[in-house]
C-alpha cells in the first residue's frame, strides 16, 4: 500500500491508484484512510502483469460504485464507530456523487442505503446522544443541507 501497510483483498477493499484526476479530487478526503496500491508497482514494463494479477485477487478501480459498495456499506453496516465529521463527509460525498450518475446507477445504491442506519442523528429532546438513523426515517438538519430547511432524505 501507499501507506507501506500489507492488507488483504479478501479482508477489506483494496484499490488501485485513481485513473483520473476527476476520481482522484472526488475521493480526496478519504485517500488517507483507504488502503491504495503502491503507484511504484504498476511502473515498469511489467505492470500489465502484476495489475491482471492484483485485480484477479480482487483489487478495485478506485471508482465511486467500489466506494460505496465496499467501503461506505459494510461501515455502515456494522453500525458504530463512526464520527458527526465523518458521517458529514460521507453524506456530502453520496450527495455529490448521485448529482452526477444516471438514475439507472443511483437505483441500486439507493437501494442498499435506504435499509441502513446511515444518517448520524440526534433527537431534540437529547441532544447530546447520537444514533444511526434510516435516510427514509429522518429529516436532514443544517449540517447536512446546508439551509433552515428539512427535508426528508429519502
Amino acid at each position: 500500500m501507499e501507506s507501506g501497510e500489507h492488507v488483504s483483498p479478501d479482508e477489506q477493499a483494496v484499490f488501485f491508484p485513481a485513473d483520473n484526476i476527476h476520481e482522484k479530487r472526488e475521493l480526496a478526503p478519504f485517500l488517507a484512510q483507504l488502503p491504495i496500491i503502491r503507484l511504484s508497482l504498476l511502473d515498469d514494463d511489467d505492470d500489465q502483469l502484476i495489475e491482471r494479477l492484483l485485480r484477479k485477487i480482487g483489487v478495485l478501480k478506485l471508482q465511486a460504485d467500489a466506494f460505496i459498495r465496499r467501503v461506505l456499506i459494510p461501515r455502515y453496516s456494522k453500525g458504530s464507530g463512526i464520527t458527526v465529521g465523518e458521517n458529514q463527509s460521507h453524506v456530502r460525498y453520496l450527495f455529490h456523487v448521485f448529482q452526477r450518475h444516471k438514475p439507472e446507477e443511483k437505483k441500486a445504491w439507493f437501494n442498499d442505503l435506504s435499509v441502513l442506519n446511515w444518517l448520524l442523528c440526534k433527537k431534540a429532546s437529547d441532544p447530546e446522544k447520537y444514533f444511526l438513523g434510516k435516510p427514509g426515517e429522518l429529516y436532514l438538519s443544517k449540517a447536512y443541507t446546508g439551509t433552515e430547511f428539512t427535508d426528508v432524505f429519502f
